[in-house]
């Protein structure tokens, strides 16, 4: 079941929750040092899992902008259904690792989703965020996040405007939409060619 045709609003409320989680997977990276401090400053204040939570805004955003009521209603339940036991590993690790330490934060953090309590440590989002530890793989990443975004609008332009619109000698001719599918064929190469940055490993000895 799809939804209305899309306008201006239709694509600047799923491309700002885009934005939200790509910058929310930017400062998560900045900050945690995964399996040696059970860390609970930044956006570990905000939610036990913060990651997840900006993959289901990406996730999400691509729903919105797929127009399909199907998808936008039934995501949350596919995002549990999907994440769901790999977040429940990961709390059974961090529970064996620091017991009562992380018994204490699961009580104050909820896991997924800010409550009225949690949205209050908004203010420490940046805490000790280090912009080194974020590697080339996390700028590939977003960079075909935002690929997959401008060629989920440019189909739903030419769904809507006509793929005629493409031709170059067509009268006008819709640089909106030639540009857009420009600027996602430039990103996803751009992703595709960011060397990976070599980083010292944390010895766990």
């Amino acid at each position: 079941m799809a939804g209305p045709e899309p306008d201006l609003i239709g694509y600047l409320v799923p491309l700002g929750v885009l934005t939200a989680g790509c910058l929310l997977h930017f400062i998560v990276k900045a900050q945690l040092i995964r399996n040696v401090v059970l860390y609970t400053e930044g956006t570990y204040a905000i939610v036990r899992h913060p990651y997840y939570l900006a993959n289901f805004l990406i996730d999400y955003a691509f729903c919105m902008l797929s127009l399909s009521l199907y998808l936008i209603f039934a995501y949350p339940f596919l995002f549990f259904y999907a994440y769901g036991p790999h977040i429940g590993q990961e709390e059974q690790r961090l529970a064996y690792l620091h017991a009562e330490k992380f018994y204490a934060y699961c009580i104050t953090v909820p896991q997924i989703f800010p409550d009225s309590n949690s949205i209050r440590n908004f203010k420490k989002l940046l805490k000790n965020s280090s912009f080194s530890r974020i590697t080339s793989n996390e700028i590939k990443r977003i960079s075909r996040f935002v690929a997959v975004a401008c060629f989920i609008v440019f189909c739903q332009e030419m769904k809507t405007d006509g793929w005629g619109e493409l031709i170059l000698w067509h009268t006008p001719i819709d640089y909106d939409n030639l540009l857009m599918v420009l600027l996602s064929g430039l990103l996803f190469l751009y992703s595709l060619t960011v060397r990976r940055r070599k980083r010292k490993q944390i010895d766990l000895q």
